[in-house]
């Protein structure tokens, strides 16, 4: 199995050079399977780990964060 993450991000924001959001604008994941089950079988699969998936729900959706300094 093979992920690949990738996230478009305005680096002169993130580097301090430019004024707004320092954040992601988007990011994409892309998952390989090395596996011999079937076209379906990897639908389903797909489906069901996209709809129970912490990571994939809490990207998806504004959630507080509280960054402290300690």
């Amino acid at each position: 199995m093979t992920i690949v993450v990738e996230g478009d991000l305005d680096l002169h924001t993130f580097l301090g050079l430019n004024q707004g959001n320092a954040g992601y604008e988007s990011i994409s994941v892309k998952v390989n399977l090395d596996t011999d089950a079937s076209a379906d079988a990897l639908a389903e699969l797909h489906e069901k780990v996209t709809n129970s998936s912490p990571v994939g729900h809490t990207l998806s959706r504004a959630v507080p964060v509280k960054i402290e300094l300690a």
